[in-house]
């Protein structure tokens, strides 16, 4: 999946490489930095790799494989995926197995969207409940593992990337228990409409975020 996710990350107009001296988002959640040694062959050591996690002891576990390998292009931050601002916008932003363990990942995906520079490009791989008929008996074996590792698998971020991106892309691995979903930011003109392979029809997961952006700091629903 970690590899098929970089092939997406990469696709700009049939190049599979992004130019030297781009910036790069790799993921809300980073955990301990596993894509990082993907995403340095993807952009070279003249590109700039930011590594974003809310948890301090997974940030220790990226910043030492860092400093093993000797990668100086690469910055960690420390925050929160829902609320965070870097006060600059990134051409490419990677989420692997965060989607479903982000709290409150709609605005999560909003904030991601919101750091794209315009052309920029969104993927988000991860886990999900499957909806082939022949393996769905087997989705509470999706759903016991996603107890364990404390994800939801029943999210659906591709459905509200078009609120944000244009030209979604989708495809499914693993019988559909694993999926890649991609898109690209519109000129700043476009945001808020809907574009690309939108729906016609607010999803669970526009009404989930229209709420969560209406909760003032203390909780209360405006």
């Amino acid at each position: 999946m970690r590899g098929n996710s970089h092939v997406r990350f990469g696709e700009r107009g049939g190049e599979t490489r992004l130019p030297q001296g781009r910036k790069v988002r790799p993921a809300p959640t980073l955990r301990t930095g596993a894509n990082f040694p993907l995403l340095e062959a993807e952009i070279g050591p003249h590109a700039r790799l930011v590594g974003l996690d809310y948890t301090h002891a997974m940030l220790e576990q990226a910043r030492q494989l860092v400093e093993k390998e000797g990668w100086q292009n690469v910055e960690l931050v420390e925050a929160d995926a829902g609320a965070f601002d870097l006060d600059e916008q990134f051409d490419a932003v990677l989420w692997t197995l965060a989607a479903s363990v982000v709290p409150a990942w709609q605005l999560a995906l909003q904030r991601a969207a919101a750091h794209l520079k315009p052309g920029g490009r969104l993927v988000i791989a991860d886990a999900r409940f499957t909806d082939r008929w022949y393996v769905r008996p087997f989705n509470w074996v999706a759903d016991l593992l996603g107890v364990g590792a404390a994800a939801d698998v029943a999210r659906r971020p591709w459905e509200l990337m078009p609120r944000f991106l244009d030209h979604i892309g989708y495809a499914e691995l693993l019988m559909g228990f694993l999926y890649v979903a991609w898109g690209t930011k519109p000129p700043s003109q476009s945001i808020g409409r809907t574009t690309g392979r939108a729906r016609t029809r607010a999803t669970q997961a526009d009404r989930e975020l229209e709420i969560l952006e209406s909760t003032t700091a203390d909780g209360s629903i405006v």
